[in-house]
C-alpha cells in the first residue's frame, strides 16, 4: 500500500508507524493497520483521539467537530478528522490501547430499509461484500454517499456474517436523517469500517449485566440481551436493562422490549425524563416504568446487585451528556469499579 507515513509516539515513548492513504482519516487508517489508537466514537464527537502534530501537515476534515473542544494545546488535532497531507509525526498524551479485536476491516455494503416502527425510527440492514467478525455490543462507522463524514452505528444483531442490522433515530435537520428517512427507499452502496467499541458482551465471562441506554444507545443493548438469551447467560439473579426516553410520545421498541422481558431472567425499566403523560403501562405488562433520568432509574438495580455480590458488568450507551452523567453516578455515587463499566458515547 502506498500513502503518507504516519508515526505516532505515546506518552511512554512507544512508537508506531503506518501508511495512511491520501485523504484517509488518520485514526481509521491506523485502526485498519491494527494499531491501538485511543478513541471512542471515531466520528469527531468525543475528542478521545486527540494528538499533537509534531511535524508535517494535515488536512482538517471537519473544523467544527464537537470533540475539538478537548484540543487545548497548540497543535492538537483530532485523528478521526485529520488526513495526512504528507509524512507526519504525532504524539499522544495517552498510552496506546490494545489493538482492535476483532480486527478492523473496511468493507463495501448495500444498505436498504427494513421497516419504520415509528415515523422517527427506522430499521435498516447492510449486506456486506464479505463476512465481518464482531461481538455483541460493538459498532461500525458507516459512510453514506452525499453525507460528509462517517456515522457510528451499533449493530442490533450479534451473529457474525455479512448482514448488519441497525436501529436509527431521526435527528431533525441531520444529514443522515435526510438520507435515511427521506431518500432511502431502495438500496444504496455504503462503506463500513469496523468493528469498533469495547462495550462487548462475552457469555464466557459468566457475569450478569446492567445495561443503561439513552435514545439510540439501546441498539447495542439489544444485541447484548439477545446474545445473553441465546447462551442462557443472564446470571443466577438475572440481568437488567434501563432505557431512557423523554416521554411516551418519543417511545419506541416497547413491544419488542416487552417480549424480551417476558423471560424471567431479564428485567427492563423504561425511564421518562420529561413526563409520563399518556402512558398506558397495562399495554406492556412485562415492563416497569418510572420518571427520571436513566442513571437515576438504574440506582435500585445497581444497589441490589451490590448487596447480592453479583458484580455485574455495567453497560452504558447513548448521547455524551447521558453517558457522562451515568458514569459519574456509577463511580461516584455507587463506587462501581472502572473495570466493571463498559461504555460508548454517541451524538
Amino acid at each position: 500500500m502506498t500513502g503518507r507515513k504516519v508515526t505516532i509516539t505515546d506518552r511512554t515513548g512507544a512508537r508506531r508507524s503506518f501508511l495512511s492513504p491520501a485523504g484517509a482519516r488518520i485514526l481509521h487508517a491506523g485502526l485498519l493497520e491494527g494499531i491501538g489508537l485511543p478513541h471512542e466514537c471515531g466520528t469527531g464527537t468525543c475528542g478521545m483521539c486527540k494528538a499533537k502534530l509534531e511535524t508535517g501537515e494535515i488536512d482538517d476534515l471537519w473544523a467544527e467537530a464537537p470533540g475539538r473542544k478537548s484540543c487545548r494545546r497548540r497543535g492538537e488535532i483530532l485523528m478521526c478528522q485529520s488526513a495526512a497531507a504528507g509524512d507526519v509525526d504525532l504524539s499522544l498524551r495517552a498510552d496506546f490501547t490494545p489493538p482492535p479485536e476483532p480486527s478492523c476491516q473496511a468493507l463495501s455494503g448495500v444498505l436498504r430499509p427494513l421497516d419504520r416502527p415509528t415515523p422517527d425510527i427506522a430499521r435498516v440492514r447492510c449486506t456486506l461484500e464479505a463476512p465481518l467478525r464482531f461481538d455483541a455490543g460493538q459498532f461500525v462507522l458507516v459512510e453514506i454517499p452525499g453525507v460528509a463524514g462517517p456515522r457510528a452505528w451499533s449493530m442490533t444483531n450479534h451473529t457474525n456474517g455479512r448482514e448488519l442490522d441497525f436501529l436509527l433515530r431521526r435527528a431533525p435537520g441531520g444529514a443522515v436523517s435526510e438520507a435515511i428517512f427521506e431518500r432511502l427507499t431502495g438500496e444504496v452502496v455504503v462503506t463500513v469500517t469496523g468493528p469498533l467499541g469495547r462495550a462487548i458482551f462475552d457469555p464466557a465471562e459468566r457475569r450478569p449485566f446492567i445495561a443503561i441506554a439513552g435514545g439510540s444507545g439501546i441498539a447495542g443493548m439489544l444485541a447484548i440481551a439477545a446474545r445473553a438469551a441465546e447462551a442462557a447467560a443472564y446470571g443466577p439473579h438475572g440481568s437488567d436493562i434501563v432505557f431512557g426516553l423523554r416521554d411516551p410520545g418519543s417511545a419506541y421498541l416497547l413491544e419488542d422490549l416487552d417480549t424480551m422481558a417476558s423471560a424471567a431472567a431479564l428485567r427492563i425499566t423504561v425511564a421518562f425524563s420529561d413526563n409520563a403523560d399518556g402512558l398506558t403501562p397495562e399495554a406492556w405488562p412485562n415492563l416497569a416504568f418510572t420518571r427520571g433520568f436513566a442513571h437515576e432509574a438504574a440506582a435500585d438495580a445497581v444497589k441490589l446487585a451490590q448487596a447480592r455480590g453479583d458484580r455485574p458488568i455495567h453497560y452504558v450507551a447513548g448521547p455524551p451528556v447521558m453517558v457522562d452523567a451515568t458514569l459519574r453516578a456509577l463511580m461516584a455515587a455507587h463506587a462501581v469499579a472502572a473495570e466493571d463499566i463498559r461504555y460508548d458515547r454517541f451524538g
